[in-house]
């Protein structure tokens, strides 16, 4: 019997390239973090495309400034996003995730109301309870 093609996902692939430069031992803790910034600069770029002109310096700098913001919060909605879909590794969602946190940029607060209620309904289906302002059985109170 044939062994199972070796996976093809997004994180492994960074994690061979890393170890073609770091090693083995340092590919596994690279790899992730590649994948983050690789996700997280393109979507910083398409964001910085949609901000009013400025220098390069200053666009260079926004775009780092939201790489580092991705690799903030990339592990942990990578972590939700897994659970909602049931999967148990979250590095698959590692570079897609990083993308659209850098994406949004300076949207956030525009996309904040949106994002508290998927994790509340994320939450409230988590422990069963009954989505809030629903009427009672019979009608309106």
């Amino acid at each position: 019997m044939n062994p199972p093609p070796p996976q093809l996902e997004f994180v492994a692939v960074m994690t061979t390239l890393a170890s073609v430069l770091f090693g083995r031992e340092m590919a596994g803790i690279v790899g992730p973090y590649a994948a983050i910034i690789f996700g997280a600069a393109i979507g910083g770029f398409l964001s910085a495309s949609r901000r009013p002109q400025t220098t390069r310096t200053a666009t260079f700098a926004y775009v780092v400034l939201i790489v580092l913001v991705a690799l903030l919060f990339t592990a942990t909605a990578s972590q939700f996003v897994s659970s909602y879909f049931k999967f148990e590794d979250a590095r698959p969602f590692f570079g897609p995730v990083a993308f659209v946190i850098a994406w949004v940029g300076p949207d956030w607060p525009k996309a904040y109301p949106w994002a508290v209620s998927l994790v509340r309904a994320f939450i409230e289906r988590r422990i069963g309870a009954a989505p809030p302002n629903q009427p009672p059985p019979g009608g309106s109170a």
